[in-house]
């Protein structure tokens, strides 16, 4: 049995979501922003373990698109695997990400009156050779998820190791993210096409969204 209690948790004090925090102004210029710095490394290590923990379980499986009538899979459009989280289990290891998407969450609805209010997240695992074609995170009709937060775990990532985020902006050009370890990459979830280029390295991180309406547990029907 993985024992977590050996991680201490830090409190991430330069990550304060304040009026002046630059996200906001991005979000609203360009429909996307990056936060270098929204995990630490104490932290990335800590969801690595789990990750590995629910690999050891086999919790992970293929990940699909679309949702209910409309979900299928198809690795040639996705090709990563997915463990979802349940952030309502007590002393839940990720306690300290689903406390910080809460800050995150209500400093947009502070700041840009997005009316949010849940949030859905996944581990997510893309092997070397594995991809996922552009697309939008809204499933078509539905206008529930608002916000897409893409946590990296990758703490030897380097160039040459492949699965960058693409991120195509409604004006200019394409912007290419590199999945390295503690960045977050945050985008409007119904108007920012985007692709995951294919990984030639194992790449991890935590996925999820912001949504207007209560979850329940719809989000065992998704993905």
């Amino acid at each position: 049995m993985v024992n977590f209690a050996r991680f201490i948790s830090v409190m991430h004090s330069d990550l304060i979501f304040t009026s002046d925090h630059p996200l906001w102004d991005q979000l609203a210029a360009d429909g996307y922003g990056l936060i270098n710095d929204f995990l630490t490394r104490e932290e990335v290590e800590r969801s690595l373990v789990l990750i590995h923990l629910r690999e050891e379980e086999d919790r992970f499986h293929a990940a699909g698109i679309g949702a209910l009538g409309d979900y299928q899979k198809n690795r040639i459009i996705r090709g990563d695997y997915i463990c979802w989280l349940d952030p309502s289990l007590p002393d839940h290891p990720l306690q300290f990400l689903f406390d910080r998407i809460r800050e995150l969450l209500l400093g947009l609805n502070r700041y840009c009156y997005l009316g949010l209010q849940d949030f859905e997240f996944h581990l997510a695992y893309y092997p070397a050779g594995s991809f996922y074609r552009k697309h939008l995170d809204s499933f078509r009709g539905r206008h529930n998820r608002i916000i897409t937060v893409v946590c990296y775990l990758n703490l030897k990532w380097q160039p040459g190791d492949g699965g960058e985020l693409v991120i195509y902006p409604e004006q200019g050009e394409k912007i290419t993210v590199e999945p390295t370890a503690g960045k977050a990459a945050v985008f409007l979830s119904e108007t920012i096409p985007h692709e995951v280029l294919e990984a030639r390295q194992p790449r991890f991180s935590i996925t999820g969204w912001l949504t207007k309406t209560p979850l329940g547990t719809g989000f065992l029907l998704q993905d």
